[in-house]
C-alpha cells in the first residue's frame, strides 16, 4: 500500500519515513498520526507476549499436575508394598513415595515397561520393584537393630 506524504506523491512506507517525518496520509486520503503505525506494532507485540505467557502457564499447570499425579501413584504403590512386606518402611509416607519411585525404576529395569500405566508409572513393575525395595529396607533395618528388640 502506498502512502502520500504531505500530498507530495506516492511513496513506499520506507521512502515516506525517509522523506518526511510529519503526518502520513493514506491512499484513501485519511491522515494517520505517526504513533498509529507504531501503536499497531506495539499492540501486536503485547498480544504475542500475552499469548506466550498463557501457553507457559498452561504448560506449567499441566506439568505440575502430572508431577502431583506421579507422586500420588508412587505413594500408593509404596504403601501397598509396605502392607505386603512385614515390617514398616522408614519415614512413613515419604518412605512410601521413595519406595514407589525407586521401585518403579527398579521394576522397569527388571520387568520392562508393562501396562497399565498411570502418571508415567507402570503399575506392575513399580509394585514389584517397591516390594523388592521394601524387603531390602526391612533386612537392613533388622540388621541395624540390636537382637534384643
Amino acid at each position: 500500500m502506498g502512502w502520500y506524504c504531505n500530498n507530495l506523491g506516492p511513496f513506499t512506507t520506507r521512502e515516506c519515513d525517509d522523506k518526511c517525518a510529519s503526518v502520513r496520509i493514506s491512499a484513501s486520503g485519511r491522515s494517520l498520526p505517526p504513533w498509529s503505525v507504531r501503536g499497531g506494532i506495539i499492540l501486536a507485540v503485547i498480544a504475542i507476549v500475552v499469548l506466550l505467557l498463557i501457553v507457559a502457564g498452561i504448560w506449567l499447570t499441566v506439568s505440575l499436575a502430572g508431577l502431583l499425579v506421579t507422586l500420588v501413584v508412587a505413594a500408593l504403590v509404596g504403601w501397598l508394598a509396605d502392607r505386603i512386606v512385614p515390617g514398616d518402611l522408614p519415614y512413613g509416607w515419604l518412605g512410601a513415595i521413595v519406595a514407589g519411585l525407586l521401585g518403579s525404576w527398579l521394576g522397569g529395569m527388571v520387568l520392562g515397561d508393562l501396562r497399565p500405566e498411570i502418571g508415567d508409572i507402570a503399575l506392575i513393575p513399580a509394585f514389584v520393584g517397591a516390594v523388592i525395595l521394601a524387603f531390602i529396607a526391612d533386612l537392613v533395618i533388622k540388621q541395624r537393630l540390636p537382637q534384643g528388640r
